[in-house]
């Protein structure tokens, strides 16, 4: 089974935006999670000291994908987080 890591950055505390971008990560992640395919879903404040070093100063919210920042500064979509879920799964090997 495959296994993509998912970071949601936000401010902290979350702002209204941040807190439906990390529902509509995890409500896609569930629909899509199958027999080969799992998310591991962490949220993480953007202003950390760990986020800050790992990604720079980043626009909230933020979604980073087995880390790299793939959205930053608006609220996705469920269609758009979906695309991003799958296009992790065919570039993995």
């Amino acid at each position: 089974m495959k296994e993509v890591k998912i970071e949601v950055l936000g401010s902290d505390p979350p702002c209204s935006r941040c807190r439906m971008t990390e529902k509509v990560v995890r409500e896609v992640a569930k629909r899509l999670t199958s027999g080969q395919r799992k998310f591991e879903i962490e949220e993480r404040a953007a202003n950390s000291k760990e986020a800050k070093a790992k990604y720079g100063a980043l626009t909230t919210p933020a979604i980073a994908i087995d880390g790299t920042v793939k959205l930053q500064g608006r609220l996705p979509s469920a269609p758009e987080v979906e695309t991003l879920l799958l296009k992790a799964f065919d570039t993995e090997e």
